[in-house]
């Protein structure tokens, strides 16, 4: 567990000590949200399975459900739907291709001036009628 090895905060590095490898693994290729994910994925099966099966997926829904200001319920409701469905609730286009394509981005490489500014990586090739980025405008 590389990413919370050095917290300041020893009843956390704790805690974080408690998370399965694998969860663990995974919640360390993104930027932001570990926490808070980890501990959704300690109160919710759909929330956990969603983060190892498809973390950027995971990422992208509680990033969206938090700027629509959803709680926490209508989030693990929809975690645990095919994936191809949690791309509809986020207003993408459900297909596999997608899917694999969400997988592939290195969400944990954004650099932090392309954050600041609102937008991300994938917003720089691609023609502005196809939404991918869930980053607030």
């Amino acid at each position: 567990m590389l990413f919370q090895r050095d917290h300041e905060d020893s009843a956390f590095r704790h805690w974080f000590a408690t998370l399965p490898e694998d969860l663990a693994e995974a919640l360390e290729r993104l930027p932001a949200r570990r926490y808070a994910l980890a501990a959704l994925a300690q109160r919710s099966e759909a929330v956990r399975d969603l983060i190892l099966s498809n973390v950027t997926l995971c990422f992208l829904l509680h990033h969206w459900a938090e700027t629509q200001g959803w709680s926490e319920q209508p989030l693990i409701e929809i975690a645990g739907r095919k994936q191809t469905e949690i791309l509809s609730a986020l207003g993408l286009s459900p297909y596999r291709r997608v899917l694999r394509l969400i997988a592939k981005l290195r969400i944990g490489e954004f650099s932090t001036p392309m954050r600041s500014t609102g937008c991300c990586r994938c917003c720089v090739r691609r023609r502005p009628a196809m939404p991918l980025c869930m980053s607030p405008s």
